[in-house]
């Protein structure tokens, strides 16, 4: 258990390359430390928007995965700087049926930063090289439709159909990950505060024992990559800020975390999710 995090990668070095940041890359975190690391490529031509969001074109995706992380604290030596060790678990990864964990040494730099330092397998070659990630923590922040800071799960798992998914809430973030067989689909969301206007009417979804259940958000655009710090404004929206693939996924039920009870059944489309996770402080 931990506190959940919103994560921002700044760069990427694959040694002993050059650091660059070629993607739009986030990772929401929850509580039971459940996640989902989304990786979107900047666009390459003129016209592109910064970040897809009507489904395609599915090359924008380098890579999305989802599952769960361990961590294990530094320990201490009298003279020795010693850091952390983080596992990452992929339960569902858009590059592979067979995935494998990765990990790394996380180092917290003095403006408060962590570098990661580790060796992965390219998801293209399968080649194990080393890396570094510089990861920053976007502040965390109500909606106009909490109380408090709030961390809700979804997952999905249904082995006839090769279905699996996850949907992470962090704050005023939500990203979703969906694989059916070899087929991809994933979303992001944004909370944008407001000073006019009111919430939109939002997704419908039927939720079993609960009976249908309106959830309040926008299904239009935004760009703005930027977490707000101020309190929340009730006139706000979610926005959808990023899709992939053409199914649907249930982002919209964590918007209202007291209709997301925990164990409760989320029927989406042709598929059943459940809510796992659902932490408010």
């Amino acid at each position: 258990m931990g506190v959940p995090s919103i994560s921002e990668r700044r760069y990427v070095r694959v040694i002993p390359g050059a650091a660059e940041e070629p993607t739009s890359t986030l990772v929401l975190t929850s509580h039971t430390s459940h996640y989902v690391d989304i990786r979107i490529l900047k666009p390459r031509n003129n016209g592109e928007p910064a970040l897809p969001n009507e489904g395609g074109p599915m090359e924008r995706l380098e890579w999305a995965f989802a599952g769960i992380s361990h961590s294990t604290p530094p320990v201490p030596e009298p003279g020795k700087i010693k850091p952390s060790r983080s596992v990452w678990e992929h339960w569902v990864d858009s590059n592979s049926d067979n995935p494998k964990p990765d990990e790394g040494d996380m180092w917290t730099q003095p403006n408060g930063d962590v570098l990661e330092k580790g060796s992965s397998r390219d998801p293209q070659t399968g080649t194990l090289t080393e890396y570094e990630e510089m990861w920053a923590d976007l502040p965390l922040e109500r909606t106009g439709l909490d109380e408090g800071m709030v961390s809700v799960v979804l997952k999905l798992q249904d082995d006839a159909r090769k279905a699996m998914g996850m949907v992470v809430r962090v704050g005023g973030w939500c990203q979703g990950l969906m694989k059916i067989g070899n087929e991809i689909t994933l979303e992001r969301w944004q909370w944008v505060s407001g000073k006019s206007g009111s919430l939109s009417k939002g997704t419908t979804t039927n939720v079993k024992g609960e009976g249908p259940i309106v959830v309040e958000g926008s299904l239009s655009k935004s760009t703005d990559s930027k977490a707000k710090q101020e309190d929340s404004d009730p006139t706000g929206d979610w926005k959808r800020v990023a899709r992939l693939g053409v199914r649907f996924l249930p982002c919209a039920v964590t918007f209202n975390p007291d209709t997301a009870k925990e164990g409760t059944v989320v029927e989406a489309g042709d598929s059943s999710w459940t809510v796992i996770e659902n932490y408010q402080w």
